[in-house]
């Protein structure tokens, strides 16, 4: 029976529609923030909406004021999802993406707004702000969205992110520092089908959904809406769900102790459906926890209507008219409620009018506030000021041979000690040789740049090759990577193809500025989990123990240089290996190189310093771009990235491919030396020719079928694709399979047909293409095989 109040009229006619969500309220219970945008009108664009504003409203003066005090700045992004810092600074989702676009600057393209993996709209991506709306700092760096973010006891900002990457499509719970350090996977990525949907019938599934609007109960469970994308009349049911002590619905954390139980409870009897049908427990759009230790909840809810099919009067479910088809659902009616878990009660606050509906609620009540954490990456002493400087992080892998705190046989039933014993056959033998890091490529709006579908090739994505680095022989990784991007990680052989052994690491990674990211290893796909049950995820510090023991004591390594010293018990070949190679070399060993490049520093030497001189060395080989030694190992055609970062490696290195530029030019490019050879494997000339002279339609026994059944000229042939790449990709009349398997470069029969005594594509001693162009066509194929991999280099949708 209290009174309401309208407290945004004041700052536009009565006569006008403006639009509020997201609220927020300050930990003292002093301040209300939220967004806000308007006018709405009829006339609007879908494409140019007004601007989501963060307006912040004091209920002791009864002021109402928007942060940024400044319509430029105001109106420079879309701000949404505001939420108080313990120290009175706001974090926020935004499409400013700041600090991304200062990396797109640097690489030479415009500073557009990224869109999401969608492709459909900018993605919002977190920021901290002054509480007067100035020193905005992006924080995190999903190439899609995240959302609703929350400040929990222990300072830590909680949201729901979008993770889109190839082959992943959930909202799912992560958590980040108010400086953008940690940013880590919180909870719920592969428990999105562990709530049952239950029919009149008793019949249970277990539909996809998505983890949104956390926030923090008293007890330290999030409190969230469960819901699917959508069709669900905008709502789902509610969850308490306990991340303190669980990742996923049945995956414990280290630190919980007793049996296993399930992280998710509702704290509602009601029969609430997550389906596209009418649910006869009604359905929650909104949630806040009371903060009176009563456990009590304050929602906006739903009850379940139908429309009568015969008076088209609004009637209350009951299973009759469930059951009947002719009874449609009416439209919702989010109204207020307080709900009781405790006994189960549900009593009405607030009741709405018919065609209003209430989305969001909180309480301006106080609170104990979360604990200070700092937002600015200068106040963080963790941080390595010279990585800061040079605009880098380092990820520090134990060993890609740990696989979830189970050793996985490294080759032939190795152990990881046994491989990292240079004496022992299991070094030579090794398959991990390096990682290869991968960035996403921002992609514009159609505004800015209509890029032609067909540029994209098979993969609806582009991607750029940030570098490799060589895996120590224990399988462990200590690297430079830049800051502020989105990337991700795969194992490569020798070759430069992705090992299919190690899974590919499909979820984004990113580092701020001097941050050193940890972790064990890889990790197994698991897959055939009882239903209603989660799999395992691992993108969260605290869920498995290391397998590997790291150095026996401290000192020298087993038969290894002894340069390289570990100094404590457990310490990785990595982190001894960059110990002394940031003291002697300015940290040649963690800086990543565009080409693939190993030298075999770890055998030990016979003199009394127990290292072997690099004159005497042995097993050291590279797979350049361009071979200045040996000219004929590398490309003789345009490399796929700067002269300077041929030689040095800096942050803003990026090996961009784009097929017409990098990989058609090699199907052209004079195979000097080598003969010519027909279908029936006959040698017919020795001319200057290319891979065109047997593939094409006018090839050398004028049969008219090319070689192979593969054309590989550059005449269009599906749209703006090249004939060539349809033919190597696209499966096509005469093949069984295309040679190349997109995004899978091992299991791609092309490069069966380049070992050396192959008689169709070797002269004997060895492939008509060079090491260096048969590494670029791999790296290509593992990213994707994309058409184009620079929005601004493709072509135009006409």
């Amino acid at each position: 029976n209290a009174t309401e109040r309208n407290i945004t009229a004041r700052v536009h006619p009565s006569n006008e529609r403006w639009d509020v969500k997201d609220l927020d309220v300050a930990a003292d219970g002093s301040k209300v923030i939220f967004a806000m945008r308007g006018p709405l009108t009829d006339s609007q664009q879908d494409n140019a909406p007004p601007t989501w504003n963060i307006w912040e409203y004091n209920l002791a003066s009864d002021s109402l004021r928007r942060v940024m005090t400044s319509n430029a700045d105001a109106n420079a992004g879309q701000d949404v999802s505001p939420h108080y810092l313990p120290d009175g600074h706001i974090v926020f989702s935004s499409t400013r993406q700041i600090q991304s676009k200062e990396i797109l600057i640097s690489e030479n393209k415009p500073d557009f707004e990224a869109q999401d993996e969608n492709a459909s709209e900018s993605a919002f991506v977190l920021h901290v702000m002054n509480a007067d709306g100035t020193n905005i700092q992006q924080i995190t760096y999903n190439p899609s969205h995240d959302l609703d973010s929350t400040v929990i006891s222990d300072g830590r900002i909680v949201f729901s992110r979008w993770d889109h990457a190839l082959g992943r499509d959930g909202i799912h719970f992560y958590a980040t520092n108010p400086d953008g350090t940690n940013t880590e996977l919180l909870y719920g990525s592969v428990s999105h089908n562990t709530f049952p949907d239950r029919a009149l019938n008793g019949a249970t599934s277990y539909p996809t959904v998505q983890f949104t609007k956390p926030r923090e109960m008293p007890d330290g469970r999030i409190l969230s809406i469960i819901r699917p994308y959508n069709e669900t009349e905008y709502g789902g049911e509610l969850y308490l769900i306990d991340t303190q002590n669980y990742v996923e619905n049945n995956q414990l954390t280290l630190t919980r102790s007793g049996t296993l139980g399930f992280a998710q409870k509702k704290p509602t009897l009601n029969a609430v459906r997550l389906i596209n049908a009418p649910s006869s427990g009604g359905r929650f759009i909104a949630a806040a926890p009371l903060w009176d230790n009563t456990n009590r909840l304050l929602v906006s809810w739903s009850q379940c209507r139908l429309i009568d099919p015969s008076t088209k009067a609004f009637v209350m479910c009951n299973n009759s008219r469930l059951a009947n088809p002719a009874y449609l659902p009416a439209p919702p009616s989010y109204g207020l409620w307080l709900l009781n878990p405790n006994n189960d009660t549900q009593q009405p606050v607030l009741i709405p009018n018919e065609g209003e509906i209430i989305t969001d609620v909180v309480i301006a009540q106080p609170r104990t506030p979360p604990v200070y954490r700092p937002y600015d990456l200068n106040s963080n002493l963790t941080l390595d000021t010279s990585l800061k400087t040079d605009g880098v992080g380092i990820l520090d892998i134990r060993s890609v041979y740990d696989f979830d705190g189970i050793t996985t046989a490294t080759s032939n039933g190795c152990s990881i000690s046994a491989t990292a014993d240079i004496t022992n056959s299991c070094y030579t033998n090794r398959p991990a040789r390096f990682l290869r890091i991968e960035k996403a490529v921002s992609l514009p709006a159609s505004t800015i740049r209509k890029v032609d579908p067909d540029a994209f090739g098979v993969t609806n994505s582009m991607r750029e090759i940030l570098g490799y680095i060589p895996i120590e022989p224990d399988g462990s990784v200590r690297v430079k990577i830049p800051a502020n991007v989105a990337f991700q990680i795969a194992v490569v052989d020798t070759n430069g193809r992705r090992i299919s052994n190690f899974p590919r690491h499909n979820a984004w990674l990113s580092l701020r500025p001097g941050e050193t990211v940890q972790c064990n290893g890889c990790h197994t796909v698991r897959t055939n989990t009882p239903t209603g049950e989660s799999g395992f995820s691992h993108g969260r510090n605290g869920l498995f123990n290391s397998v590997y023991s790291g150095a026996n004591s401290a000192g020298a390594f087993t038969h290894a240089n002894h340069n390289f010293t570990a100094s404590k018990v457990g310490e990785t070949m990595a982190r001894a290996r960059a110990a002394w190679s940031c003291s002697n070399e300015n940290c040649a060993s963690i800086t990543p190189s565009v080409n693939i490049a190993f030298s075999n520093v770890w055998p030990e030497g016979t003199a009394d310093s127990k290292v072997i001189p690099t004159s005497a060395r042995s097993g050291d080989f590279t797979l350049p771009y361009q071979d200045t030694q040996i000219p004929t190992r590398g490309l003789r055609t345009l490399a796929p990235t700067s002269t300077a970062c041929l030689n040095v490696w800096t942050s803003l290195c990026r090996v961009t491919i784009n097929y017409l530029d990098h990989i058609q030019t090699i199907w052209e490019r004079q195979l000097i030396g080598f003969g010519d050879i027909n279908q029936n494997g006959q040698i017919i000339s020795d001319t200057n020719d290319n891979c065109l002279a047997c593939h094409s339609p006018q090839n050398i026994d004028q049969s008219g079928i090319p070689a192979g059944h593969l054309d590989l000229r550059r005449t269009t042939s599906t749209g703006l694709r090249a004939t060539s790449y349809q033919q190597l990709v696209v499966q096509h009349d005469g093949a069984t399979t295309p040679p190349i398997m997109a995004g899978d470069a091992a299991h791609s029969r092309f490069f069966s047909q380049f070992s050396p005594n192959n008689p169709y594509h070797s002269n004997g001693t060895g492939p008509m293409l060079t090491p260096g162009e048969l590494k670029l066509i791999s790296e290509w194929i593992d990213i994707g095989a994309q058409y184009y991999n620079d929005p601004f280099k493709a072509p135009v949708k006409n």
